[in-house]
C-alpha cells in the first residue's frame, strides 16, 4: 500500500469481495454483521449482510435508546436486537416488567433471545413465549414497514420516555417505554386514529385512551414498556 489509508481501503474492499464470494457460493447462508455491536454499519457492508447486530449491550434499560434510533441507519428486517429476559434471574426471579421490557426490545427487530431462560418461573416464561409467537407474526410487517419516528425521539439517555415504531399502510406498531419520566405519556400519531390496542403483553392492564390524533398511556411505575397496534384513517 502507498499509505495507511490506502491499505485500510484495500483491506475493506477485499473483505467485501470475500463476502460477495461467500454469498455466491452459499446463497442460502444467513450472514450476520457484528463488529462489536453496531460499529461496522456502512451501507456497502449492510448490502452484503442479511442481519445487523445493533449492539452488544446487555442492560435492558439502555437498549431502548439504541432501538429507538437504529432504524435511522438500517432496514427494520435487518436489525437484530438482543433480549435477555433472564439475565438477572438467579435464586430471585426478575419481576415481570423486567421480562416485558426485555422482550419489547427484542420485538423491535430480529430477536436474538439469550440468557438462562430455564431459570424463569411459569409466569415469566409465558411472557417470553408470547413474545416469540408475536415476533413471528410481525415478520411480514417488518419486511414491508417503514420506520416511524416520534417527534420526541431520544437523542441521549436523559429522555424520560422512549417512543418509536413501524408503519405499514394504515397500520402502526408503536413501542413505548416509560424510563424515568412522567407517568402519563402522550403519543402524537399525526393522523386520525381509528382504533388502538396493546398487543404485548396481551394481559396488560395499562390504561390506554385515544383522542383524535393522540394516544394517552399511563405507566404507574418506572421502567415499563408496551407495544401498541394502531389503525389510522
Amino acid at each position: 500500500a502507498e499509505s495507511c489509508g490506502d491499505g485500510l481501503l484495500e483491506h475493506n474492499r477485499a473483505y467485501l469481495r470475500w463476502l460477495k464470494n461467500i454469498r455466491e457460493k452459499y446463497p442460502s447462508l444467513v450472514i450476520e454483521n457484528c463488529a462489536s455491536g453496531g460499529n461496522r454499519m456502512d451501507y456497502l457492508t449492510l448490502e452484503n449482510c442479511d442481519v445487523q447486530s445493533t449492539s452488544d449491550q446487555t442492560d435492558y434499560k439502555v437498549y431502548p435508546y439504541i432501538a429507538a434510533n437504529m432504524f435511522s441507519a438500517l432496514l427494520p428486517e435487518q436489525a437484530a436486537v438482543w433480549a435477555y429476559p433472564a439475565s438477572h434471574a438467579s435464586d430471585e426471579q426478575p419481576n415481570s416488567e423486567c421480562v416485558i421490557m426485555n422482550m419489547v426490545n427484542g420485538l423491535a427487530g430480529q430477536m436474538h433471545l439469550a440468557s438462562k431462560l430455564y431459570l424463569l418461573n411459569e409466569t415469566n416464561a409465558a411472557l417470553v413465549k408470547e413474545a416469540v409467537v408475536l415476533s413471528k407474526k410481525l415478520e411480514a410487517i417488518r419486511k414491508n414497514a417503514l420506520p416511524w419516528f416520534h417527534k420526541d425521539t431520544p437523542t441521549d439517555m436523559e429522555s424520560g420516555q422512549v417512543i418509536y415504531g413501524l408503519k405499514e399502510g394504515h397500520k402502526l406498531i408503536i413501542f413505548v417505554y416509560r424510563m424515568h419520566g412522567k407517568e402519563d405519556i402522550c403519543i402524537d400519531i399525526g393522523k386520525k386514529i381509528q382504533g388502538a390496542k396493546i398487543i404485548y403483553p396481551s394481559c396488560s392492564n395499562i390504561p390506554l385512551k385515544t383522542d383524535g390524533k393522540h394516544i394517552h398511556v399511563s405507566f404507574p411505575n418506572k421502567f415499563m414498556a408496551r407495544i401498541i397496534e394502531i389503525e389510522t384513517i
